[in-house]
């Protein structure tokens, strides 16, 4: 069976998921969705410019097929849980528990 992927989409993120994902994930767009917010009022902006990539995977070849797609020379360490290529940051959720550590979109 194929796994589904879904987007969970606001004014400032993009995330990429598994479906499965998606309601264990909303607190984390809610949760960096205020404090982007906070910095760009800290910093006197109204806007980032762009939206923010995200995306989040529960196993390791998800997340280097992902990379490949993104940046087909990118190669992460083997210990990496997170990267940035693509112009997207990429998250590799440890033992694929969500719930295990509280995951921030940032880079």
């Amino acid at each position: 069976m194929t796994k589904k992927f879904t987007t969970l989409e606001n004014e400032y993120y993009i995330i990429y998921c598994p479906e499965y994902l998606a309601e264990d994930l909303k607190p984390i767009l809610e949760f960096s969705t205020t404090m982007l917010k906070k910095n760009l009022s800290f910093f006197k902006e109204e806007t980032y410019g762009k939206k923010i990539k995200a995306s989040f995977f529960d196993n390791r070849e998800d997340f280097v097929n992902r990379i490949h797609e993104l940046a087909p020379n990118g190669n992460p360490p083997s210990w990496a849980t997170g990267c940035f290529y693509g112009g997207e940051n990429q998250i590799l959720i440890k033992n694929g528990n969500i719930n295990e550590r509280f995951h921030t979109l940032a880079h």
